[in-house]
């Protein structure tokens, strides 16, 4: 088992909570933000003592090519702080900000149900944004469903915003997305405590994810651990991460989960197959690429065995015909195109 307090506030914490928290079973993985020089001493020492292991996400930089090629080959998730590229986009970016390029421009809207069903409805972007901003002073958790703008290809409905970004971080996709990189992307942006619930990325891919304004929290599993999970479908768990006491997470001690809050500024980077759930816990925006390479484009296609859908078989099929026969995105992204508005 795990808890992790990413936000910082283990510094402040004193000798006796601290070893109280250890002893009544939580286990904290301490992530990039604390490092280990910055941990208190007692700390360090009570963690030694009572033979608690550390687990600390991977750091790298863009610049890093090697380390990120390895990381990635050995399937470890990592994370790019102030990351370069979309430094300067963090500060520019807001809500207000996407909404006065296009007020009127018409977007999908998620709603999460309990049992892992999506609602799906349409609203313009002014009206979305005049929701978030109504929302800025209300209490967390709030009442009622919150409305999640999710998963939508904005850089292909506001073309306007691709300019804000810095191409630096192409070096880490295969070349076949290059042309044209921004058709691959899914934006997201919504109020403090919008929630995607466990899951994995439906085609098995690597993940790229960019957080541009506000702040998120991540928890990650790997997807060996799936068997200690209520697993509902193909890709959904309504296993509950964020209350293990309230399911079988809790009876699992095998199971591991690290747990990552994303800055603006961050990236994150999550290998084929990590289960994970994302909750806002500022308003925030973000966008992220979904990409394979020749070797989990054949791993993500056999998954049809293990009872991957045939409509996300067909996906991966499509970047198979591009990443290992070697035919040109430029040629196969009108039968890729789908994806983009593909809710699974």
């Amino acid at each position: 088992m795990y808890h992790t307090d990413s936000s910082g506030l283990l510094l402040s914490t004193s000798p006796l909570v601290f070893l109280h928290k250890l002893m009544d079973g939580e286990v904290f993985n301490y992530i990039n933000q604390l490092y280990l020089v910055d941990i208190p001493a007692y700390m360090l020492y009570l963690i030694s003592i009572l033979n608690i292991k550390i687990i600390m996400i991977k750091t790298t930089d863009l610049n890093n090519q090697k380390q990120i090629n390895n990381y990635m080959e050995q399937r470890e998730p990592f994370i790019i702080r102030n990351a370069s590229c979309i430094r300067t986009t963090s500060k520019k970016w807001s809500p207000e900000f996407i909404s006065s390029i296009n007020p009127n421009l018409k977007i999908p809207v998620k709603r999460y149900r309990k049992d892992n069903s999506i609602n799906v409805s349409n609203t313009t972007l002014c009206n979305y944004i005049n929701y978030l901003i109504e929302r800025r002073d209300c209490h967390y958790p709030m009442k009622g469903d919150i409305l999640y703008c999710h998963d939508i290809p904005m850089f292909s409905m506001m073309k306007e915003l691709i300019s804000d970004i810095d191409l630096s971080f192409l070096t880490i996709l295969p070349k076949w997305y290059h042309y044209k990189w921004w058709r691959y992307v899914q934006f997201f942006m919504g109020p403090k405590g919008s929630w995607t619930p466990l899951h994995f990325d439906c085609l098995y891919t690597h993940n790229l994810f960019f957080q541009v304004y506000g702040k998120k929290r991540f928890v990650l599993i790997e997807y060996k651990n799936h068997i200690y999970l209520n697993r509902v479908g193909w890709r959904w768990f309504n296993s509950d991460t964020e209350r293990p006491q309230l399911n079988s997470i809790k009876d699992n001690i095998n199971l591991k989960m690290m747990e990552v809050v994303v800055n603006a500024g961050d990236i994150l980077y999550m290998p084929p197959g990590t289960i994970h759930s994302v909750r806002g816990l500022e308003e925030s925006i973000s966008f992220n690429i979904d990409f394979h390479t020749p070797r989990s484009s054949l791993y993500g296609l056999a998954k049809v065995f293990q009872g991957m859908p045939i409509k996300t078989a067909y996906y991966n099929l499509i970047c198979v015909l591009g990443l290992v026969f070697k035919i040109p995105s430029r040629c196969l992204f009108f039968f890729y195109r789908s994806y983009l508005n593909y809710i699974s």
